[in-house]
């Protein structure tokens, strides 16, 4: 699976408190507004619970660079990578997200989208097993209206 979670460890465990995807090797993407400042950090790849048994073998990468979008303000160019010291192994439970092309925009195509946040805005529980749903892309120029 390409999705990973970012943790943090603290005398009680690691503790999820953002989710994001493996692009390579060494790096995955995630929002900016993620970069905690607890330490040690950590990338979790292979998990599809955050709670109880799961059938992979979740493996551990701890955090050595955290780089947000220059931009970022808020909600706005809500991005960053994340470097980790131990490469991820490509697996069965460990993948590479496929990259989009750049010059298309994907206008009214159907994409997934998954994660374990919450399913409503406000009140809402979140989950404890990793799903996904299925968009339709709305036109570039409609987000911007």
């Amino acid at each position: 699976m390409f999705q990973v979670s970012l943790a943090y460890r603290s005398s009680f465990g690691l503790h999820h408190f953002c989710g994001g995807f493996i692009i390579n090797r060494y790096w995955a993407i995630t929002a900016a507004h993620c970069d905690i400042r607890q330490s040690p950090r950590y990338v979790i790849a292979g998990l599809h619970r955050l709670r109880g048994s799961s059938s992979s073998r979740p493996t551990l990468h701890r955090i050595t660079r955290f780089i947000r979008h220059p931009q970022y303000q808020g909600n706005d160019r809500d991005i960053a990578l994340v470097r980790v010291a131990e490469p991820f192994v490509f697996g069965d439970n460990v993948q590479p997200i496929c990259a989009p092309e750049a010059d298309n925009d994907y206008a009214n195509e159907r994409v997934v989208v998954s994660g374990w946040g919450l399913t409503t805005q406000g009140e809402g529980c979140r989950l404890e097993g990793q799903k996904d749903f299925t968009l339709k892309l709305e036109p570039r120029g409609t987000c911007f209206q």
